[in-house]
């Protein structure tokens, strides 16, 4: 996995502490916060879902050198949106699962809360793999 390259918008280099923040995430620890989470994610197939991702940036012309699939180890159990968010500055998708099961089982009582954090990963995955160049603002 190749970390994405992020930049603010005036070319400031990205800050140390940010930096090593991302270098030394440890999803193990992170996701022994949310056994709710971590129950989610033993059900994903992460390797067929990287493959359905990699066949997806080769036909949108993303390079295989910036393919950026993070998988298991980049995820951990906070968003600051209450649901899903990809997290450029340390290059993690974090996700809320007991606010998105309990949101979506308000919502949608007949179906399973994991169709939802399976969508919200997907959606978040498709950021973290989009190739593109990213800008943040400090």
């Amino acid at each position: 996995m190749k970390s994405r390259e992020i930049f603010d918008p005036e070319d400031r280099p990205h800050p140390k502490e940010v930096r090593e923040r991302a270098e030394s995430f440890d999803s193990e620890a992170a996701l022994e916060k949310s056994p709710e989470l971590r129950k989610f994610l033993e059900k994903i197939d992460f390797s067929l879902l990287e493959t359905i991702f990699l066949e997806r940036a080769r036909k949108s012309g993303v390079s295989l050198e910036d393919f950026n699939f993070l998988g298991l180890e980049r995820i951990e159990p906070f968003a600051l949106s209450g649901g899903g968010e990809y997290k450029a500055g340390t290059n993690t998708i974090g996700l809320n699962a007991s606010s998105i099961a309990r949101n979506f089982r308000e919502e949608y009582p007949d179906l399973d809360p994991d169709l939802r954090l399976l969508e919200l990963l997907s959606h978040e995955e498709s950021h973290a793999t989009a190739g593109a160049e990213c800008y943040i603002d400090y």
